[in-house]
């Protein structure tokens, strides 16, 4: 008999029910909360819980070694030297400080990206630095060596003040002095000109982040990895893992998954809804999820097509929920506002 577990990871699955009530119930989501056994994964963020789900670690004192991985992703070969996440920002004065907005708010096209790519290693290639854009939303620094840096994922600083999230560690200063130089230079760039004659935001700073070596990975769980999601992408090249996009709805996924084995889905609608319709359109999201994806997969579990179903919220939380469980009928459905046992 085929034995399937799912382990479903889903950004922002409580981002916003944690701001009060839901306008209705889930009666799955609910059922699933209720009766599957949940606790703490300890990790806090996309990236964070993709590595973790991996079993990548990193030192207490070291960032997690995302610019490697998406490199990977983003190229198909590992960085020939140091590498850091060296990502396009906008900072927006607001009062007396400054927030940042990632590159899904600037619509960078290519071109742009190149241009700007060019600029910068005209003034830094005789310092052995080399910028490099292989997507207009990621780019990167590849440096002589490693510098002694912390520093804060993109994710945890969009929308937030850059102040007290700026890279830290024994040369955290002297590159607060880089990222104000390269602040000048792009300020002056034709290409901000040009983006702000036509209303669009320029790109004013660099966030630089995501330093370290290319993880060495053990032999993996899974079986197969569902996501585009760039992190995950290049685990899943690095692990030797078959990847591919996600299908859209669960039913898609039982059609296609008939190997035995653990599967992963990275399901970001819910982040995607939250970023582009606020409250709302991450209700939408969510609606939807319930329909396409929990619905079916309870039924699945009822009718032995799989054997566990896992749903991490990549905020610290996990609820694995198996055949034995979903009969726990004496267990009240836990609404999502309420998922904190």
């Amino acid at each position: 008999m085929t034995a399937r577990h799912l382990t479903l990871l889903v950004p922002a699955l409580r981002s916003h029910a944690d701001c009060g009530v839901l306008p209705e119930r889930l009666p799955a989501l609910e059922t699933l909360l209720g009766r599957a056994d949940c606790y703490d994964t300890g990790q806090c963020g996309l990236e964070a819980s993709l590595f973790a789900l991996f079993a990548v670690t990193a030192a207490a004192d070291r960032d997690l070694p995302v610019a490697s991985v998406t490199y990977i992703a983003d190229t198909g070969r590992p960085p020939e030297s140091a590498c850091l996440r060296a990502d396009p920002v906008h900072l927006m004065p607001d009062r007396d400080q400054l927030v940042l907005l990632d590159s899904t708010s600037l619509d960078l096209q290519a071109a742009e990206a190149q241009h700007l790519i060019a600029e910068l290693n005209a003034v830094y290639a005789e310092d052995g630095w080399r910028f490099e854009a292989p997507d207009p939303q990621r780019w990167y620094l590849h440096l002589p060596e490693m510098p002694r840096l912390r520093t804060q994922p993109l994710a945890d600083v969009n929308g937030q003040p850059v102040g007290r999230r700026l890279p830290s560690g024994e040369q955290g200063k002297a590159w607060h002095g880089i990222m104000n130089e390269i602040q000048m230079l792009l300020h002056t760039s034709d290409v901000n000109l040009q983006r702000e004659t036509h209303g669009q935001l320029p790109v004013s700073s660099l966030w630089f982040w995501g330093g370290g070596a290319v993880p060495l990975l053990a032999a993996q769980r899974w079986t197969q990895i569902g996501s585009d999601e760039p992190v995950a992408v290049g685990l899943a090249q690095l692990s030797g893992v078959a990847h591919g996009p996600g299908p859209e709805t669960a039913r898609q996924w039982l059609a296609q998954a008939a190997q035995s084995g653990e599967y992963l889905l990275v399901l970001e609608n819910l982040d995607i809804g939250l970023k582009q319709g606020g409250g709302e359109g991450w209700w939408t999201a969510l609606q939807t999820f319930e329909q396409q994806w929990i619905e079916p997969l309870l039924a699945a579990l009822r009718s032995r097509q799989i054997d566990s179903l896992t749903l991490d919220d990549g905020a610290g939380r996990a609820c694995r929920l198996t055949r034995r469980s979903l009969r726990r009928w004496w267990r009240r459905r836990v609404p999502l506002t309420q998922n904190n046992k």
